[in-house]
């Protein structure tokens, strides 16, 4: 396991090695899209999940800081949706193998 910050950690047996808080399968793209896209506070978005708000914030940092780590793992699931769209699946969750 490689970890890029304190906080923030790729292991490509978590999510597809895409960066996530450590101890947790929760996705800095995930914490981002709560924060910035959907404007939650921080401290709900902490609570949300039961992580410190320093985690919510190191995420932040990470999504800022790492444009190229993030835009690589924006066009992994975009792949995977066109291909289980092809497929004729609801959603990549669908189309992705199992862990097993």
């Amino acid at each position: 396991m490689a970890q890029s910050s304190k906080r923030i950690v790729r292991d490509e047996d978590i999510c597809g090695g895409e960066p996530t808080i450590e101890g947790r399968r929760i996705t800095v793209q995930r914490i981002y899209a709560l924060v910035e896209g959907r404007n939650l506070p921080v401290e709900e978005v902490a609570q949300k999940f039961d992580i410190e708000i320093g985690d919510v914030n190191a995420a932040l940092e990470y999504y800022e800081s790492h444009p190229d780590v993030i835009e690589e793992f924006e066009r992994r699931r975009s792949e995977l949706e066109d291909r289980a769209d092809q497929a004729g699946m609801k959603d990549i969750d669908e189309y992705r193998p199992r862990d097993g």
